[in-house]
C-alpha cells in the first residue's frame, strides 16, 4: 500500500525550514530508497512529494541503517562492513566479496573474452573495454574539458588531462626535509620518506622481495599469478601494469614522446631512446668482468656473456 502527501511551500516564506522538512520526511520513511522527494519548481513555489511505503517486510542494516527488500541483498551488503570475501579463486587464491567479481577475475586465467565488437570482431575481457573500443569506430569523445574544450574517448585520459590545468594551484604545505618535495597531505610525505630511509615494509610472501609502497607489492604479485588487469581498448592485449598499457597504446596513437636532442629522432619508449643515444657517443660503460671487453649497450653485454657461459660448459 502506497500513499502520498504534498507540501507546497512558498520560496519567499521565511518561516520555511528545509531541515525541518527533511526531518519530517525522515520520520515518514527512514530509508532513502523508499522516501522520494520530488521537486517541481515554478517561479514562486516548490512542490515536494513524499511517499509512504510499507516497510514491514524490509531488512535494515544495523551498521549503517540502509534498508533492503530481501535478506539476501542485506547479507551481501553487510560484507562491505565486515570485509568478508567468501568467493576465492582456485587458481591463485585471490578472494572477492561478490561472485560477479570472481567471474570477471577468472577470465585473466582462462583468457576468455566474451565481449566481441560487431564491427571488427575484436574481443575483450571486460564490457567497459568494448565500450571504449567502440569509440574508435564512431569517433565519439564523450569526456570534454570545460576549460579548454578538448575531448577524450576515455574517462581516465580526461582525468589525467584535468591535472594539467590545476598545475601548481594545489597547496603542498608538507615539505620533505631531505629533498624539498612538497605534498598536499602529511600521509603523502610520510610515504615519500621511505625512499630516503629505504624502508620497505611490504614483503612478497612468494619470493621475499620487499617494497616501499603497498601498490608496488600489488603490482609485483601480478607477475606470480600472471594477472593482467590492464586491457587495451583497441586490440584487447592485456598487461600486468598500467605503465605497460600506457606504453603499448603509443603503437596505436603513433605518439613518440622521447626525442633525441642530437638528431631530433623520436621514440615511443625511453629505453629505446637511451639505446639510440649511445650511437652518438663513444662511451662504453658496460664492461665484461671475464675478458674486459666493453660495450655501449647493456643488452649487447648480456648477449656477449652468453658466449662465456657456453664456453665454460665445454
Amino acid at each position: 500500500m502506497v500513499s502520498s502527501f504534498y507540501l507546497r511551500v512558498s520560496e519567499n516564506d521565511k518561516d520555511f525550514d528545509q531541515d525541518r522538512l527533511r526531518a519530517s520526511a525522515k520520520e515518514v520513511q527512514s530509508c532513502h530508497r523508499y522516501c522520494k522527494p520530488a521537486e517541481k519548481r515554478s517561479s514562486q513555489t516548490a512542490l515536494v512529494l513524499v511517499e509512504e511505503r510499507d516497510l514491514s517486510n524490509c531488512h535494515e542494516c544495523q551498521a549503517c541503517g540502509r534498508v533492503y527488500k530481501n535478506k539476501s541483498r542485506l547479507l551481501t551488503h553487510f560484507r562491505s562492513h565486515t570485509g568478508e570475501r567468501p568467493f576465492e579463486c582456485s587458481e591463485c587464491g585471490k578472494a572477492f566479496m561478490y561472485k560477479s567479481c570472481l567471474v570477471i577475475h577468472l577470465r585473466t586465467h582462462t583468457g576468455e573474452k566474451p565481449f566481441a565488437c560487431d564491427d571488427c570482431g575484436k574481443s575483450f575481457m571486460h564490457k567497459s573495454s568494448l565500450v571504449g573500443h567502440y569509440r574508435s569506430h564512431t569517433g565519439e569523445r564523450p569526456h570534454e574539458c570545460d576549460k579548454c574544450g578538448k575531448a577524450f574517448k576515455h574517462k581516465s585520459h580526461f582525468l589525467k588531462h584535468l591535472k594539467s590545468h590545476r598545475g601548481g594551484e594545489l597547496a603542498k604545505p608538507h615539505e620533505c626535509s631531505e629533498c624539498g618535495k612538497g605534498f598536499a597531505e602529511k600521509s603523502g610525505l610520510l610515504t615519500h620518506t621511505r625512499f630516503h630511509t629505504n624502508e620497505r615494509p611490504f614483503e612478497c610472501e612468494e619470493c621475499g622481495k620487499a617494497f616501499h609502497l603497498k601498490s608496488g607489492l600489488v603490482r609485483h604479485r601480478r607477475f606470480h599469478i600472471d594477472e593482467r588487469p590492464f586491457e587495451c581498448a583497441e586490440c584487447g592485449k592485456a598487461f600486468h601494469q598500467k605503465s605497460g598499457l600506457k606504453t603499448h597504446t603509443r603503437c596505436h596513437t603513433g605518439e613518440k614522446p622521447f626525442k633525441c636532442t642530437i638528431c631530433d629522432k623520436s621514440f615511443c619508449r625511453k629505453s629505446v631512446l637511451e639505446i639510440h643515444q649511445s650511437c652518438h657517443s663513444d662511451a662504453k660503460p658496460f664492461e665484461c668482468k671475464e675478458c674486459g671487453k666493453a660495450f655501449s649497450r647493456k643488452s649487447v653485454l648480456e648477449k656477449h656473456l652468453k658466449y662465456h657461459t657456453r664456453a665454460g660448459r665445454h
